[in-house]
């Protein structure tokens, strides 16, 4: 398999702080990858030492086959990259801004201005805005100059660094088609706080705390390995007392709190192993007058994915 992006046991410090710690995992080409963890988590940090722009410490790392260390100039060519703060000149219009961007990227004149407007058209930048000082602009819309900017050179990887700060839901949606219309083409690694955001877009979700990875996978393999052990979601037409009488043989209980729904009461079950679930779901089907609406594993959410994922390694130092 070709990566586009690898990045092996990266640590980075910033005198005595710590921000990266031994940072491992890889990127395909063509993949689409949401970059999450807490405030500074370190990845701003990631994302600027897979730029080129930010030296590792320790580790390395391999961008579009080139050392991020030591090719920075190639990496730079490969990359597009959009910075969470971006220092947009607020005297400059868009087209003037993007422009000026495109000389430094290397775009030759005759074919600037034409990908100016293709990717002013990708971003949702109409030939007013174009026109528009920045500094008179929404933070949305500066967000997406940002975009634009990133995509100038059509590089095969993007690195967009919280690209959804400061956008309204429509643009956030358009944000989204525009990104998932990118899989395959590009290589995309962005950081979010989004976190319905980052399922929908991405193939994969890398979650880091306090520089170290501590979860990387799709959404469905994230929740496979969060979901609560032994533990059942009941929903049957048997009050808590009969249902007690059912649950004590077997060694479970339920947790609160039960919620109702017409006849059916829904529980989470405690200490419900695989044979003793089994067992349970038997016994209940043997059971004259019980109907049983519910019975499946819980699956977590990406949110609580995050939370138990983070929590975790609270105690790294």
């Amino acid at each position: 398999m070709s990566f586009a992006i690898q990045a092996v046991e990266l640590s980075k410090n910033y005198g005595e702080i710590l921000a990266l710690k031994d940072l491992s995992f890889e990127i395909p080409q063509g993949e689409v990858v949401a970059f999450l963890g807490p405030n500074s988590a370190g990845k701003t940090t990631t994302l600027k030492i897979l730029a080129g722009i930010m030296p590792a410490s320790f580790g390395e790392a391999t961008v579009a086959g080139f050392s991020a260390a030591y090719e920075a100039r190639e990496v730079k060519r490969h990359v597009g990259y959009m910075p969470e703060h971006n220092p947009l000149p607020d005297d400059a219009t868009v087209e003037e801004f993007l422009t000026y961007r495109g000389r430094l990227k290397e775009i030759h004149t005759k074919k600037l201005k034409g990908r100016i407007l293709e990717v002013a058209a990708m971003t949702d930048l109409s030939n007013k805005i174009l026109r528009r000082p920045i500094g008179v602009l929404s933070r949305g819309v500066r967000q997406r100059v940002g975009i634009a900017d990133a995509l100038l050179t059509a590089p095969p990887i993007l690195l967009l660094d919280e690209p959804t700060i400061g956008l309204d839901p429509h643009q956030v949606l358009a944000l989204r088609d525009l990104i998932c219309g990118m899989r395959g083409k590009h290589t995309i690694l962005l950081s979010t706080h989004i976190l319905t955001e980052a399922e929908a877009m991405a193939d994969r979700i890398l979650i880091i705390n306090k520089g170290r990875k501590v979860a990387f996978g799709t959404a469905a393999q994230l929740k496979g390995d969060y979901a609560p052990i032994n533990e059942i979601v009941l929903s049957v037409n048997l009050i808590p007392e009969k249902l007690l009488e059912v649950l004590k043989p077997l060694g479970c209980s339920w947790r609160e709190p039960i919620s109702r729904d017409g006849a059916f009461y829904r529980y989470t079950i405690a200490s419900a192993s695989l044979e003793t679930s089994q067992k349970l779901l038997q016994t209940l089907s043997k059971t004259e007058g019980v109907v049983v609406n519910e019975f499946v594993r819980p699956v977590p959410t990406l949110e609580s994915i995050f939370v138990k994922a983070t929590l975790q390694r609270e105690d790294l130092n």
